[in-house]
């Protein structure tokens, strides 16, 4: 397999297995592999009609679901460049990116009300509608893994726009690595799409992973608790990418079900004194609640931050698998992970097959081939964030463990030095802090009051 194309090239093979399920709260509707692959030639159909051609720039801002997901084929069967947008940046964000990348068609929602000015717009509503009536243009340009298939942008609309090109060969590398990092996803496997797919660390994990391996994805029209916890319940969902922050929301739903059942004070005892129970035992113990994800649920994939000791805690003691990962857009994006058998407490594992690490100062430096080669129109950028010798500066600073796990401690920019010289890390100091009764959320800073910086929070 040597580029996106190869994927998509996999789907008629699949026929009727189903590839995409749409809840809208009233309806469910799927979508098959073959469905998947065909709907996604009509739109290289359409974007040809629009005259969109080999290496033109289409913004993609819209939210998860069918239309993404055949835009983004589409695009890539025609030869454009996809330059995804969260569906929840404002029409400022949108614009700039427009500008920057040059894109001549955005592809946007009503629900946004806007039209981005000296671009043309088609919204996926009207994809929708459009499609059936398309003709399947199965004339697909030919690509290389050097070939650029998007370009994420990684800053807001203040200050310069960073543009991070990412080729075929950047996100097929990533890809293998962490299927091979991994290998426990299969055709039966069901994902449930939760996060932004304009954000890199789903992209890979709950989109090209699943395709690729065969698998299905649930999306859904609301993110809100009661429809993630019936998408659990009916879809019988294998695997969830997410953010701590998703897994702090369920905690949170878990406990307000549990107190208001009256059994709070118990709940709590158990997940103190479960951790040091065998895993079968805890699986017992918690059964009514891990049925509430399904019978198949398998694990949750966090990243995008730090997953704070006491979620970590709580969600192991319910013997439910939490694989931590660390990443960053530029290495498109997956670098560390743990492993489905080992998960370690404050650790993002060890980095997967074909990546390479190093600290230099504490800072976090990678190498390998999902690493991209430069920032979009940004040559000064480009420059500063490589070494003399091609290794990427993350800016994230981290330490090695004994076991050879990457611990993260925060970014560079963000340290704090005291007037003593002692390097303080604030997401340490936010972590501990956080878990002071009665504090729902913290932030420590530097406060410089002429004698070196003091730490506030």
């Amino acid at each position: 397999m040597d580029t996106i194309l190869d994927l998509l090239a996999l789907f008629p093979s699949r026929g009727e297995q189903t590839a995409i399920v749409y809840r809208s709260g009233i309806r469910r509707r799927s979508c098959s592999y073959a469905m998947l692959h065909d709907l996604s030639l009509r739109m290289n159909g359409l974007l040809e009609r629009k005259g969109i051609h080999p290496g033109d720039r289409v913004l993609l801002w819209a939210p998860n679901g069918l239309a993404w997901v055949v835009a983004f084929f589409g695009c890539i069967a025609r030869g454009a460049i996809v330059v995804p947008v969260d569906f929840m940046s404002g029409e400022e964000r949108a614009a700039a990116v427009a500008d920057h990348s040059g894109a001549l068609l955005a592809i946007c929602s009503r629900i946004k009300g806007a039209r981005l000015r000296g671009v043309e717009t088609l919204t996926v509503e009207d994809v929708h509608e459009i499609l059936p009536r398309c003709t399947p243009l199965k004339v697909i340009e030919s690509s290389t893994g050097e070939d650029t298939v998007e370009l994420v942008y990684t800053s807001g609309t203040t200050g310069s726009p960073k543009g991070v090109v990412l080729t075929h060969r950047n996100l097929l590398s990533n890809l293998i690595q962490v299927t091979t990092h991994i290998p426990v996803v299969g055709p039966d496997f069901v994902f449930l799409s939760l996060l932004p797919l304009s954000h890199m660390f789903e992209q890979t994990g709950g989109f090209l992973v699943p395709f690729y391996r065969g698998a299905s994805i649930v999306y859904l029209r609301t993110l809100k608790p009661k429809a993630i916890v019936d998408a659990f319940k009916e879809e019988e969902i294998h695997a969830v990418i997410c953010v701590p922050r998703l897994l702090q929301l369920l905690k949170v739903t878990i406990e307000r079900e549990v107190e208001g059942a009256g059994l709070g004070p118990v709940f709590a005892r158990l997940i103190h004194f479960s951790g040091h129970l065998p895993l079968v035992l805890r699986k017992l113990l918690f059964f009514p609640v891990r049925l509430k994800f399904g019978r198949k649920f398998v694990f949750f994939i966090s990243g995008g931050a730090p997953l704070a000791p006491e979620l970590f805690h709580f969600w192991s003691a319910m013997a439910f698998r939490v694989v931590e990962g660390y990443g960053l857009t530029e290495c498109s994006p997956v670098v560390c992970a743990n492993t489905f058998e080992h998960q370690v407490e404050g650790a993002v594992g060890r980095p997967l097959p074909g990546v390479e690490i190093r600290l230099e100062n504490e800072e976090i430096l990678v190498k390998g081939e999902n690493v991209f080669s430069r920032y979009y129109r940004n040559e000064a950028a480009t420059a500063q964030t490589f070494t003399g010798d091609g290794w990427f500066r993350t800016g994230d600073l981290g330490r090695i463990d004994g076991e050879g796990n990457l611990r993260i401690l925060g970014r560079r920019k963000e340290i704090i030095v005291t007037g003593a010289g002692i390097n303080v890390y604030p997401d340490e100091l936010e972590d501990m802090v956080n878990r002071i009764s009665g504090v729902s959320e913290s932030c420590v800073i530097g406060l410089d009051r002429g004698a070196g910086e003091e730490v506030h929070a």
